[in-house]
C-alpha cells in the first residue's frame, strides 16, 4: 500500500490508482463538459472503486471501498493534531475508523491511533449519528466507554487530533425528505 498526498490535500493508493480520481473527476467537470457531469464523475470514481475491492476481495481483511455511493450525513474537521485543518466525510450507515487506507475515515497521521477499527460511527436516520469506541476516545472533554449519540459541533478526541463534528443530516435537513 502506497497512500500518498497529491497537490490538492487527497489521499489515494498509488499501488492501485495512477492519478487523484477525486482530482480527475474535478478536472472533468471544471472543463465544461457538456454531457451528463454526474455520471462523468460516477464513472471515475467508481470505476477506481471497483478496481480496488476486486484486486483485495480475497485477503483476509478485506478492503472498505475509498468512495461511497451512501450519502454525506456530516464532518469530521481537525482542529488540532498531525491532521489540522484536514476534514473527514461521515457518511451513512457504517464508517471505519482508523490509520489503515483501508479505514472508511483514515487518520493515517497519528500513531496513537489504532491501524484498524480505533472507533465506528454509524449513522442511520432514526438513530442520528453515534460513535462506538474500541480504544480511547473522548467527546467534549468526557472519556466514551460505550455507545453515545454525537450532536452537531461535539469537540471530538481521537489519538492526538481534535475533531469537530459538523453535522449536514439534523433537525431541518435529512436526505429522505428530498428522496423522489
Amino acid at each position: 500500500m502506497n497512500i500518498i498526498k497529491c497537490e490538492n490535500g487527497h489521499f489515494f493508493d498509488a499501488d492501485k490508482i495512477k492519478h487523484c480520481p477525486q482530482c480527475e473527476a474535478l478536472h472533468v467537470l471544471h472543463e465544461g463538459e457538456q454531457s451528463d457531469k454526474h455520471s462523468v464523475l460516477e464513472n471515475i470514481l467508481f470505476s477506481s472503486q471497483k478496481k480496488i475491492a476486486t484486486k483485495e476481495s480475497k485477503q483476509k481483511n478485506p478492503i472498505y471501498p475509498v468512495f461511497s455511493q451512501s450519502k454525506p450525513v456530516g464532518w469530521l474537521t481537525c482542529i488540532k493534531g498531525d491532521l489540522y485543518g484536514e476534514f473527514f466525510v461521515v457518511r451513512e450507515g457504517r464508517n471505519s475508523v482508523g490509520r489503515n487506507g483501508n479505514m472508511n475515515i483514515c487518520l493515517h497521521r497519528d500513531p496513537n491511533v489504532e491501524k484498524e477499527n480505533h472507533l465506528l460511527i454509524l449513522y442511520d436516520e432514526k438513530n442520528g449519528c453515534v460513535i462506538h469506541p474500541n480504544h480511547e476516545v473522548s467527546v467534549n472533554d468526557k472519556k466514551i466507554t460505550e455507545a453515545y449519540m454525537l450532536q452537531h459541533l461535539d469537540i471530538v478526541k481521537i489519538g492526538n487530533g481534535l475533531y469537530i463534528y459538523t453535522a449536514l443530516c439534523q433537525d431541518s435537513f435529512y436526505w429522505s425528505l428530498y428522496k423522489e
